[in-house]
């Protein structure tokens, strides 16, 4: 059975096919261990819609918020788990650095607290 060139599944799969290639043409193996699979939609009855995707028998876990470069991407692409995860390491320093000021100011050094 062709799959028609629209489906997203036939285009998934000759993706793959290139990547494959790519891979076996530089002598690369695909790290299963830290690859997921996510997918972006912009029709919202896809959105929530898992794949399930398989390389080499090993199933590829998929992630609603995929990490890339250390940037958190959500499926509309706002950012938001992003700058929520930044917040809390913003708010964790301004705690320490106000403890270590106070600590400056009160005559004690940051080396006398360890």
């Amino acid at each position: 059975m062709a799959l028609p060139l629209n489906d997203p599944v036939a285009t998934g799969l000759f993706e793959y096919a290139r990547i494959a290639d790519y891979l076996s043409a530089w002598r690369l193996g695909l790290s299963t261990a830290k690859t997921t699979c996510t997918a972006f939609h912009l029709n919202n009855r896809e959105s929530s819609r898992k794949l399930a995707v398989t390389v080499n028998s090993i199933t590829i876990p998929y992630t609603q918020n995929p990490t890339y470069l250390g940037v958190t991407l959500d499926r509309q692409l706002t950012f938001k788990q992003h700058l929520e995860g930044l917040c809390g390491k913003v708010r964790a320093r301004n705690c320490l650095s106000r403890l270590l000021g106070a600590l400056v100011t009160c005559g004690k050094t940051p080396t006398t607290i360890t």
